[in-house]
C-alpha cells in the first residue's frame, strides 16, 4: 500500500501564522487573501488603516455591522473601498497594499447584552478570484453620545419615546446610558393638584425582532429584563416639580437602537388611585440610533 505525499505549502503556512496571530479568519479557500487592521479598536469618525495581503487583482474591503440575536444574525456593510495588492520588488509571491477606512461618525458602538450582541467586522473580497476568496478581522467600534428624547413616527415601530400622564410627565435632565453611569431627571406635576408619593421604575431592557409569521409581515419584537430599580418619588406642595437620579450597574451596554437588536433604558412613574385607573408617566431616552432602521 502506498502513500502520497503532498508538497509543503509554505506560502499558505505563512498566511495561515499570520492569520492566527492576528485572531482573523477566512473562508474555505480564501487562504490567499488575508486583511490586518493597526488596531483592534476605533473611535467613531476615525479612519482606520489596514494592509490587505495576496489578494488576486482588486480587492472590496467592507465594513459590516453584525447583529447577532436569539433570531439569527443581521449584516449590514457601512462603509466600502476597494485596493489593489501590488507583489513586491523583493519577494514577487507576496502582494499587498495598505489603505485606510473612514469609520462612519454615526456608527453605533459595539455592545453586548443577555442574548445579543452588535459587533464590527473588516471583511475583504477578492473581486477576481476563482473561488470565493473572503478574509475578516473583527473589531471594535466605540463612540460618545449625548443622551436625548426623539419622538419615533415609524409606522411598524413598537418603540415610543415617551408618553405623560394627565397630571403629571417626566422630563430628561442628564443622563450617561451605559453601565457605571446614571440617570438624572424630574417628574413636573401639571397644576396644584397634590399629588403625594409616587413610584419611580428604571429598567434596562434588551429587545430583539422576532422572525415574521409571514414575508412582509410587521415585525414583531421580544424582550426581557436586563436590570431594575424602584425608589419613591414624593412631590411637595409648594414647587411643581421634583428631581430623581439613578445609578446604573457596571456590565450594562450602552442604549442603543440598531435595525433587529435594541437595549432600552425605561423610566415610569406611576401614581396609584383608588377608585380609578392608575396614572403612568414613561420615558425612554436615546443615546445612540443607526441611521439605517428600516421596518
Amino acid at each position: 500500500m502506498s502513500v502520497a505525499l503532498r508538497p509543503i505549502d509554505r506560502r499558505a503556512q505563512r498566511t495561515a501564522a499570520v492569520m492566527r496571530s492576528h485572531g482573523l479568519g477566512c473562508d474555505r479557500g480564501a487562504s490567499e487573501t488575508v486583511v490586518i487592521p493597526a488596531r483592534d479598536r476605533v473611535s467613531a469618525g476615525e479612519a482606520l488603516a489596514a494592509e490587505v495581503f495576496g489578494g488576486l487583482g482588486p480587492v472590496t474591503i467592507s465594513l459590516v455591522r453584525v447583529e447577532q440575536t436569539p433570531s439569527g444574525r443581521r449584516l449590514r456593510a457601512c462603509r466600502k473601498t476597494i485596493v489593489t495588492p501590488v507583489s513586491s520588488e523583493s519577494d514577487a509571491t507576496t502582494s499587498r497594499a495598505r489603505f485606510e477606512l473612514d469609520i462612519p461618525e454615526d456608527a453605533v458602538p459595539s455592545g453586548r447584552g443577555a442574548q445579543c450582541s452588535l459587533s464590527y467586522t473588516l471583511l475583504a473580497r477578492s473581486r477576481h478570484s476563482a473561488v470565493a476568496a473572503n478574509a475578516w478581522a473583527a473589531i471594535e467600534v466605540v463612540a460618545r453620545g449625548q443622551a436625548h428624547v426623539k419622538p419615533r413616527v415609524e409606522r411598524f415601530d413598537r418603540f415610543i419615546a415617551g408618553v405623560p400622564a394627565r397630571l403629571f410627565h417626566i422630563e430628561l435632565h442628564e443622563a450617561v446610558l451605559v453601565g457605571d453611569g446614571y440617570i438624572a431627571g424630574r417628574v413636573h406635576r401639571h397644576g396644584r393638584c397634590p399629588l403625594g408619593t409616587m413610584m419611580l421604575d428604571v429598567r434596562c431592557m434588551e429587545a430583539w425582532r422576532s422572525q415574521p409569521s409571514w414575508r412582509g409581515a410587521p415585525p414583531q419584537w421580544d424582550e426581557r429584563v436586563m436590570w431594575a430599580a424602584t425608589a419613591p418619588v414624593q412631590l411637595d406642595d409648594d414647587r411643581f416639580w421634583t428631581p430623581f437620579r439613578c445609578e446604573i450597574p457596571s456590565g450594562l451596554p450602552a442604549a442603543t437602537e440598531a435595525d433587529t437588536l435594541a437595549w432600552r433604558y425605561d423610566l415610569a412613574v406611576s401614581r396609584r388611585l383608588r377608585h380609578r385607573p392608575d396614572q403612568r408617566a414613561t420615558l425612554t431616552p436615546l443615546l445612540f440610533e443607526a441611521t439605517s432602521l428600516s421596518a
